[in-house]
């Protein structure tokens, strides 16, 4: 009988150190997966669902300067998302008026977005940051939210000449003189 109880015992034992151990990897597994998705910007989450845009006011000619509000997981991938938060707005969304400056329509239209997928999926992976003349970097407002969540305020100088230069020589939109 007694060598029973010491099995019983040995039994409970094994269990308890059965428990920590899967404990410990459940712990391990989360760890890994939360530190993975940690950084990424996402344009889905991230991104251009979640901005809104203001006209800062007038900039120098063949410029548009606006402030870009984002959303973001990370305060320091606010800005760089910002950038083409505000290349995605001067295509497909356009500027509301304010600040002295009248409401501007998008280069692109929002039909264009879908039309040409694969162009502009290629086009915000690095082509758009060339379009970004400056960043205000001491006009950058940011603001902590709930669930680790910030929102930035950045005014963004974006060269818009330049970017239809970009999109006509492409064949995205037509010449301005086309149907001349």
């Amino acid at each position: 009988m007694k060598s029973g109880m010491k099995f019983f015992i040995s039994s409970k034992a094994n269990i308890g150190n059965l428990k920590i151990s899967l404990l410990a990897a459940v712990v391990v597994v989360f760890c890994i997966c939360s530190l993975s998705l940690q950084g990424k910007p996402s344009r889905k989450n991230d991104g251009f669902k979640a901005y809104e845009v203001e006209n800062a006011g007038v900039g120098n000619d063949g410029t548009y300067v606006l402030r870009v509000w984002t959303t973001s997981k990370s305060s320091r991938l606010s800005v760089e998302i910002s950038k083409m938060n505000a290349v995605h707005a001067v295509l497909f969304k356009g500027l509301p008026s304010g600040n002295g400056s009248s409401a501007k329509s998008p280069l692109a239209g929002a039909d264009a977005e879908e039309a040409c997928g694969a162009f502009f999926a290629s086009f915000f992976e690095s082509d758009y940051a060339r379009f970004v003349n400056s960043v205000a970097v001491t006009s950058t407002v940011v603001y902590k939210l709930p669930r680790n969540r910030y929102r930035t305020g950045v005014v963004i100088s974006v060269a818009k000449d330049e970017l239809r230069r970009y999109l006509e020589d492409n064949g995205i939109v037509k010449r301005l003189d086309a149907g001349f």
